[in-house]
Formats: C-alpha cells, sequence, structure tokens
C-alpha cells in the first residue's frame, strides 16, 4: 500500500527539523491508516498523480481548517485522488503526536502522497 510522507513547514524552516522522525512517522502511519486510493488513480501498480495536502493543526493536534491541496492538477482522476487523501487527513485527526513540540513548528504541515512511497516511504523534515 502507499504511505504518505509528511513534512513539517513553518516560518522558520530552521525549527521544522526539530519534530521527531518517530512523531512524523506516527502521523504518516496514522493517516495511511484512514486512506483508501481511489481505482481511478492508479494504473496497474503504478500511482499516477503526487497530491500535496497543506495541512494547518491547532495547539490540540485538532484541524484549524479543511486541508487543501498544493499545485493541483487538472483532471477527475488527481481531483479524486486528492479528495481521498483529504478524507484521510480529516478521518484520522487528531495529532497528538505532534502536541510534545512547540505548536509553531508544526502549526503547517505538508502531506504528500506519492508513488514514489510505494515501496520505502520516508517522513521529510
Amino acid at each position: 500500500m502507499c504511505a504518505p510522507t509528511v513534512s513539517a513547514e513553518a516560518g522558520d524552516k530552521a525549527a521544522a527539523g526539530k519534530i521527531s522522525m518517530a512523531a512524523m512517522v506516527a502521523m504518516r502511519e496514522k493517516i495511511d491508516s484512514c486512506w483508501s486510493i481511489p481505482a481511478g488513480a492508479v494504473s496497474g501498480e503504478t500511482i499516477l498523480f503526487q497530491a500535496k495536502i497543506l495541512v494547518r493543526l491547532k495547539p490540540d493536534g485538532s484541524l484549524a481548517e479543511k486541508p487543501t491541496v498544493r499545485e493541483p492538477q487538472k483532471g477527475k482522476a488527481f481531483r479524486l485522488y486528492a479528495e481521498s487523501a483529504i478524507r484521510a487527513i480529516e478521518k484520522c485527526a487528531p495529532y497528538t503526536m505532534l502536541r510534545p513540540y512547540p505548536h509553531e513548528i508544526w502549526s503547517e504541515i505538508v502531506v504528500t502522497f506519492a508513488p514514489s512511497d510505494l515501496n520505502a516511504p520516508r517522513p521529510q523534515q
């Protein structure tokens, strides 16, 4: 199964590296457990799209607003793929594994759902 890649994005890019790999992996695994890849996004064993989803979080780890797609692509198949990613993020909230870290570090997280995640997904910080 394809697993999303999670990366923190903060106003201070150096701060983004202060979230532990374990917390990033825990978030990725939680989202992956809630995600179903839509059939129209897969050709054989190949995922056809990469979707970057911006997630804004409250200090308690819940969603501050509906996640949004960065760099959207045209077409129904991409829209279905991105919508499935957003549904997974919404379904799995809150993300309490991030709370031990200062909120300003993880108030914005980018979750990338990409074909490269099929074999060896690794969180990015």
